[in-house]
């Protein structure tokens, strides 16, 4: 095995340079040694990375920084990834790292090591929807597997080590790789929970975030939406600031048991939080604003306003609605053990979808609705003979209050939901299309009173002859706690 201090880096990686800082701070002999790459494959790695403004002074292509007796080995590239890169670039970057970190020995004691260079490409990769099968020494540094004893050594974990273990160093204290080890055995991720169509806290629908979850995997992803035991656990993923500008904050959504494509509470309760942080960070109060999330049905503005009372709202534009099949009263009413008479006359059961596809079923009485106990089991086998339909949502117009439009219910396998902001969207797009709304006019849904929390829902839609446009879910969201999960 090497012996010594080794950082591996590329010319004009300013946190390479930062790296090499901190080891001159340390008083850590290193030797520095720049990766081999061609006038024209460094020319395609620069077009694929975003230069940092503190980048490093050109430098021969490898020189020993007091050489070093100390037998622990740290080597590592530090690029920051642009991932709004075009594809073909991106491929020829991957494949060029591959080629020139093929057989060096990354270690740490006796672990596999990689700074950098695996988190940046493999994340890239992803957003760029890269296939990594062909490169799997990039692969296997990001994705460490640590039943086999491997793990992974970011420059992030190394500044860290660096900065908590300043005096011992300058004492001439040697960092060991069981130091470094600690440092990054755990990751601490950052959350928040809100409570969702809602002013008050413990009210609406609760909602996980978590602020920055680049590194994560899919399978860990779903693992802590399974261990929040929330109705969706959200995960932002941040990019450049001009990714971002232009295609909107990257957010992932699970539910205990998948991934979903859109759903509205995660969609609102997720942008109330990016926009809590900018208000934070401006240290003032910040004027009315857009959050826009890029999510799998593409993007989604949220805008913010101060309602009458003052509490911060927000309001999503869902996508435009798609008017599906119309399902048989008779039918329907057998799966939700009522009479076919118990359900409205007023518009058809119909899917709908504005990023989720649901049945919005009509009921005449609030009794009615408040006494469902829809049989799960018929209605998942008559959903699964359906190509475009994720499950039924019941509402009803006697809310018996004169200032709330609709009282409903989302009642799922996994539990009933306290606000279902994809539904209430579809519901909107739905009133108009059947008269039961005017264009533009804001409905007040009620929802989740039932489990006692109660979620206030607004909704409204627009129409151009026959075509139903510009869906808007709005509502409150408040912080309840935030915290952090190790890993």
């Amino acid at each position: 095995m090497r012996t010594g201090l080794t950082l591996y880096s590329y010319l004009d990686s300013g946190n390479g340079y930062k790296i090499r800082l901190l080891l001159a701070q340390l008083s850590r002999p290193y030797t520095y040694r720049e990766l081999d790459i061609t006038k024209g494959a460094r020319a395609a790695l620069r077009s694929f990375c975003a230069r940092t403004p503190t980048a490093a002074p050109r430098r021969s292509s490898s020189r020993t920084v007091r050489a070093s007796p100390s037998p622990t080995p740290f080597s590592g590239i530090s690029p920051r990834a642009a991932p709004s890169c075009r594809p073909t670039k991106g491929r020829f970057a991957l494949k060029v790292m591959e080629t020139q970190l093929e057989g060096r020995p990354f270690f740490v004691g006796e672990r596999y090591s990689i700074a950098d260079i695996a988190y940046a490409y493999t994340h890239v990769a992803h957003e760029a929807q890269l296939d990594l099968a062909p490169y799997p020494k990039v692969r296997g540094w990001h994705y460490a597997d640590r039943r086999e004893g491997y793990t992974m050594c970011t420059r992030r974990h190394f500044l860290q080590l660096g900065a908590s273990g300043l005096t011992a160093a300058v004492a001439g204290t040697p960092v060991t790789a069981a130091e470094i080890a600690a440092v990054h055995s755990t990751r601490r991720l950052h959350f928040v929970q809100i409570d969702v169509f809602a002013s008050q806290r413990l009210q609406g629908n609760p909602l996980a975030v978590f602020t920055d979850a680049r590194g994560l995997s899919d399978l860990e992803m779903q693992a802590i939406a399974r261990e929040t035991r929330l109705e969706e656990t959200t995960f932002i993923l941040p990019r450049d600031r001009a990714v971002e500008n232009t295609h909107g904050v990257r957010v992932r959504i699970f539910n205990p048991e998948r991934e979903l494509p859109f759903a509205g509470h995660p969609t609102l309760g997720t942008a109330m939080v990016i926009r809590n942080r900018i208000v934070a960070a401006n240290a003032r109060p910040a004027p009315a604003r857009q959050v826009v999330l890029d999510l799998q049905v593409g993007s989604i503005p949220v805008a913010f306003t101060n309602d009458a009372d003052g509490h911060v709202f927000g309001e999503m534009h869902q996508k435009d609605p798609t008017f599906g099949r119309i399902h048989d009263r008779e039918t329907v009413a057998g799966l939700m053990g009522i009479k076919s008479t118990d359900i409205s006359d007023d518009a058809p059961i119909q899917t709908v979808s504005t990023g989720l596809p649901f049945a919005i079923v009509p009921i005449k009485e609030r009794r009615t609705l408040q006494s469902l106990r829809p049989d799960q089991e018929k209605i998942r086998a008559y959903v699964e003979q359906e190509p475009d339909l994720a499950w039924l949502y019941y509402v009803t117009r006697d809310t018996q209050d004169p200032t709330i439009g609709l009282r409903a219910r989302g009642i799922y396998p996994v539990g009933e939901d306290p606000a279902t902001g994809s539904a209430s969207g579809c519901t909107a797009a739905w009133m108009v299309r059947y008269g039961l709304a005017n264009t533009d006019q804001t409905v007040h849904i009620e929802q989740g009173v039932e489990i006692n929390r109660p979620s206030q829902i607004f909704v409204r839609a627009g129409r151009e002859g026959d075509k139903v446009l510009n869906v808007h879910v709005g509502g409150n969201a408040v912080e309840i706690a935030e915290g952090e999960y190790s890993l």
